[in-house]
């Protein structure tokens, strides 16, 4: 059931996200610009509070910007303020191993590859949620953990998903992710895919690329067998967004 994975996801601007191994429950944290640490709960790493891009309107921007990402579902009521003017490298060619000049990121890694070109980074956001949830144990309806993303602009790209799971029995498990509009599906199932991909990023293909990138998104893990017991310690959403 796996759409693709990739490991590691590196966009070319250092900031891609990182998770610990399978079996290890230490929570690394997404790498993110310099000092600053994701929020618990989904902003991306510089939308804090104190953020001078964070925004409600356009009034809170400084001329020539637009304030952009404020989620439709209701989830959220800050988007960041964003310069539209274009910068040299953009819409150049790159790949995985053929990093943009500073200031720009490899967008179509996972969902354009072949035609992958150089993006503002301002449209790759980490977006994380660090709580600590024990998986239901064989219980066909599952648990959900959800983290809001917003700051982003357009429609998505590259969306890659890492997980911290501690489970004996990894085989037994099912994740899948749904979209702000409910869009998306499984993304791993133990019972057909191999157990060490949970140590690697998903690239999920089945959320479409006209989707509302803003908003909660939902993660869904299901232990199909009674009898053991695990925790998810936390994941993380890698996007990389496109214009539409």
């Amino acid at each position: 059931m796996v759409d693709a994975w990739r490991d590691p996801f590196d966009p070319g601007n250092g900031r891609s996200a990182e998770r610990t191994s399978l079996d290890e429950p230490t929570f690394v944290r997404a790498q993110c610009a310099t000092e600053q640490q994701a929020s618990p709960g989904g902003p991306n790493c510089s939308a804090r509070e104190g953020d001078p891009r964070a925004c409600t309107g356009i009034e809170d921007c400084q001329p020539g910007l637009r304030c952009l990402g404020i989620p439709r579902d209701g989830s959220g009521e800050l988007g960041r303020c964003w310069d539209l003017s274009n910068r040299e490298g953009e819409g150049d060619e790159c790949d995985a191993h053929a990093d943009c000049v500073d200031g720009l990121v490899c967008m179509g890694i996972t969902v354009f590859p072949g035609s992958e070109f150089c993006i503002a980074e301002d449209h790759h956001g980490i977006y994380e949620n660090n709580d600590r949830l024990a998986i239901l144990d064989g219980d066909d309806e599952g648990r959900t953990s959800t983290l809001v993303v917003y700051g982003l602009g357009s429609v998505p790209g590259d969306i890659v998903v890492l997980l911290d799971v501690d489970h004996p029995a990894p085989e037994q498990l099912r994740f899948e992710l749904a979209s702000p509009s409910g869009d998306g599906g499984v993304f791993f199932d133990g019972a057909e895919d191999a157990v060490e991909l949970l140590g690697a990023g998903f690239a999920i293909l089945s959320i479409p690329r006209d989707d509302e990138v803003n908003g909660r998104y939902t993660l869904r893990m299901v232990d199909t067998v009674a009898g053991d017991r695990g925790h998810l310690n936390g994941w993380t959403l890698d996007i990389i967004i496109n214009w539409d």
